[in-house]
């Protein structure tokens, strides 16, 4: 089987500071991987009750399975309300539900319900709580949790999270984005809760990473820190592209559906307009039949491909350019986009582009 690349849609510690607890930033540990899982999850607590939740700035609200759940899969941890005390369903009244109720929530017909769909075709729906959450690694002292409304999920698609993941921490853009309903994020609810610094920091690998709430870690990045501008109007984290274009090294690829792009954690491959992606198909199939099965019929060059390619080989593809607003230009050797990938300890190399419409997503 192909790796589980995803689309659009780790112990926890706080980090040390000089400041009083209640404004000190958090340090939190992913993990997953780009191949290994298809995407990166943190571990919280919901109420003293463990959760492994996919990192997603694509999407807004936080949901995990509930115990009443009849069609999540086998194996993942459960929220059950009756176990905690600091709980409560968000009633249908409440002015902050912008679900259709009554009834929309299962058995509890005032509850508020939600109803979550992602690019990728995956689902999920239920009904709408508030819990005090933490991150696994801290001392889970007062000062260590915080009140957070959520999802408790009822039902979902089959392939809603992989096997060694429970639900979804959406960390939209916008405050209050009323997607599913009117409720700040797990991240804004620390914002103001902590009264921490507006700004998060996100470090992937190949495997792993970290996440930091409330500063920008220096210790992430070599160089220092670029900014580049966001769309103050978007949910998303969306950005300009500087002259609607792209690069594969020379070869300048350009589309007015490139002129700005979603930075989404919870994507893996990057994703292009597909007729973008059907010219650098092409270009690739003009310029390098030298690195094998390029140019074959069950050619790489495709969403998800892979060949068995060496490091040789790898060298005589292009690198992938592109330029932000603000004069930030992102780059992409061949080693970082043809993905690594072991299968019965053979390895793989697997294109890390994918079409879709006329989106443009930096997964």
């Amino acid at each position: 089987p192909l790796p589980a690349f995803r689309i659009a849609r780790p112990p926890l510690a706080l980090a040390n500071a000089s400041v009083s607890r209640r404004h000190e930033a958090l340090n939190v540990d992913l993990a997953g991987g780009i191949v290994s899982v298809g995407e990166y999850y943190a571990i919280i607590n919901l109420g003293g009750q463990p959760f492994h939740v996919q990192v997603d700035t694509g999407s807004g609200l936080t949901a995990v399975p509930s115990a009443r759940c009849s069609s999540c899969k086998k194996g993942v941890h459960r929220y059950d309300i009756k176990k905690s005390a600091s709980s409560g369903l968000m009633a249908c009244s409440d002015k902050r539900c912008s679900s259709s109720c009554p009834g929309g929530g299962g058995e509890n017909v005032s509850a508020c319900a939600f109803q979550l769909s992602y690019a990728d075709g995956s689902w999920g729906s239920g009904e709408m709580a508030h819990e005090e959450l933490g991150f696994e690694g801290g001392s889970n002292a007062d000062d260590d949790l915080v009140e957070v409304f959520f999802g408790t999920i009822t039902s979902d698609s089959s392939d809603f999270e992989p096997v060694s993941v429970d639900g979804i921490m959406g960390l939209y853009n916008k405050k209050d984005s009323c997607n599913p309903s009117c409720v700040p994020t797990v991240f804004q609810s620390f914002v103001d809760d902590r009264h921490l610094p507006n700004l998060f920091t996100i470090c992937m690998s190949q495997s792993g990473g970290k996440m930091v709430w409330g500063s920008a870690d220096t210790d992430l990045v070599k160089g220092g820190f670029k900014y580049s501008y966001l769309d103050s109007t978007s949910m998303f984290y969306s950005v300009a592209i500087e002259k609607e274009q792209i690069k594969f090294g020379d070869k300048v690829f350009s589309n007015t559906w490139l002129s700005s792009g979603i930075v989404d954690t919870g994507t893996t491959l990057v994703v292009l307009p597909t007729g973008v992606f059907n010219e650098i198909a092409t270009e690739f199939k003009a310029n390098y039949c030298d690195v094998p099965a390029t140019c074959e019929d069950d050619s790489w060059v495709v969403a998800g491909g892979c060949a068995s390619l060496s490091d040789a080989d790898i060298a005589k593809l292009p690198v992938f350019r592109i330029e932000l607003k603000g004069g930030v230009e992102l780059e992409l050797t061949a080693d970082e986009y043809m993905l690594r990938y072991t299968q019965n300890e053979v390895q793989y190399r697997c294109f890390g582009f994918m079409p879709m419409g006329n989106s443009v997503i930096l997964g």
